[in-house]
């Protein structure tokens, strides 16, 4: 559940491209990066979300409410309320947003699963709920298990359906300084009708004043290594996020994270206003 942060404010346009090397476990070499994955996200004026390179086109009517989604119908049932139809109509789910004091829910509930090869079961159901900071606080999803089994927090290994749905929960520590540090607080499994506690790795993000990732730790549930991955950013003359690299110190008593090694991400934001143009300054680790 990591957070890059947020979108500066006036942004029209994101282009992001991660570029990811391979990795030989054998060797410990690391091999070229690739080209690169390349995204784009465009938004209008008032910050609407127009098109997005794996969601495609979004378009809204005179009163900015969402009315398709890549040719796809949106249905609105209530004020927070709305049914999205895929594009043969044989595909539907329902989107939520509740909040609730402080905190923001969102709910998608499959009502026909279609025809696609990533089609999701009829009432399956994926969830988040988000802190006023947009931290999450705790996330549900549904997966397939190849395995046909869990591994829950007493060590013991339990029988599983072949989808499982799967809960994270999260607390977030507001330091002194604007930093924040997100732990996780566990994990569960809805097995036989009950949601079972499971061994997990658990995840402690660090972020900056900027609310910019600079630190995970990974502990693995089943060894107790320490594996973390440190974030280094640079940023325009603006202050966006142009370009982060993702590293792995390796101090003693942790291990490498050898995927964290060969990892790129570019973040390139497009503002209508003149002179944001990227700084040739060091990464820095937004401490």
């Amino acid at each position: 559940m990591r957070n890059f942060g947020g979108i500066p404010a006036g942004v029209r346009r994101i282009e992001e491209t991660r570029f990811i090397a391979s990795y030989d476990r054998s060797t410990g070499k690391v091999g070229p990066l690739d080209n690169g994955n390349r995204f784009v996200m465009e938004f209008d004026p008032q910050g609407h979300l127009l098109t997005s390179t794996d969601r495609g086109h979004y378009a809204y009517d005179a009163a900015g409410r969402l009315r398709s989604i890549d040719g796809a119908p949106v249905d609105w049932e209530g004020a927070d309320t709305w049914v999205v139809h895929g594009a043969s109509r044989r595909e539907a789910w329902k989107e939520q947003v509740r909040v609730q004091g402080d905190h923001l829910e969102w709910t998608r509930r499959t009502i026909a699963g279609g025809n696609g090869p990533h089609r999701r079961r009829p009432g399956s159901l994926q969830a988040r709920r988000f802190d006023d900071e947009c931290f999450a606080l705790s996330r549900q999803w549904d997966a397939p298990n190849e395995a046909r089994q869990v591994v829950t927090a007493d060590g013991k290994v339990r029988a599983a359906p072949k989808v499982v749905s799967y809960r994270t929960f999260s607390s977030v520590e507001r330091k002194p300084d604007g930093g924040r540090v997100v732990r996780d607080d566990g994990a569960a499994a809805f097995i036989d009708g009950q949601w079972l506690p499971l061994a997990w790795d658990n995840e402690v993000a660090e972020y900056s004043p900027r609310h910019e990732l600079t630190r995970v730790t990974r502990t693995d549930a089943a060894t107790g290594e320490r594996h973390v991955s440190e974030y280094h950013y640079r940023h325009d003359s603006r202050g966006n996020v142009v370009r982060v690299v993702i590293t792995s110190p390796g101090a003693p008593g942790e291990r490498i994270d050898p995927f964290a090694n060969v990892f790129v991400r570019k973040l390139t934001y497009y503002d209508p206003a003149p002179g944001a143009r990227p700084a040739d300054g060091p990464l820095t680790s937004a401490r």
